[in-house]
């Protein structure tokens, strides 16, 4: 789960920029288009008081974590860095109590290509969708096979793996 926040939020960084990256990491957490680099926001202290950090070349660590909410290190000499909740922590504990499974797409499309979209919320590897679902790696790549030909998933290269993620037909179905 924290590769995969990791992975998402590169991308973002990486395809839209810092404001994108940083946009739902956590509400006292803004980008500042402040002149040529720009500038992080974070709001610390009991009345949330409003600190800007200029990163001049210097870089960001992110760090996700299934542990607290957000911790700021933005004091010299050390590089700055944020801990932040990873996206996906809710999924750990499973499905709410007396929620009813979306039927109507494992109807559609069968279940277990149903379970690889929803799976796909976060992206993924074949190997780590294999882990969750507990399916064989044939079975995870032919599903994502169909689902990658009718255009619901994509999938991305990195390094010597191919991290899948759903296309926007594929969040409008997955949900």
């Amino acid at each position: 789960m924290l590769e995969r926040d990791l992975v998402r939020r590169a991308g973002h960084l990486a395809m839209y920029g810092w404001a994108a990256a940083l946009s739902d990491l956590d509400p006292r957490v803004s980008w500042h288009a402040d002149g040529p680099t720009g500038t992080i926001e974070v709001r610390t202290g009991p009345r949330s008081q409003r600190e800007r950090y200029r990163l001049d070349g210097k870089g960001l660590l992110l760090m996700p974590t299934v542990f607290g909410t957000l911790i700021s290190y933005v004091e010299p000499p050390w590089p700055y860095a944020l801990v932040y909740p990873a996206r996906g922590i809710a999924d750990l504990f499973g499905p709410p109590s007396g929620a009813a499974a979306p039927q109507a797409l494992d109807r559609l499309v069968g279940q277990h290509r149903a379970d690889v979209l929803r799976a796909l919320a976060v992206p993924a590897t074949t190997t780590q969708l294999v882990r969750q679902l507990g399916l064989s790696l044939g079975t995870i790549g032919g599903h994502l096979a169909v689902l990658r030909q009718t255009g619901l998933v994509t999938g991305i290269r990195t390094g010597q793996s191919v991290r899948y993620q759903r296309t926007a037909l594929g969040d409008a179905l997955g949900g």
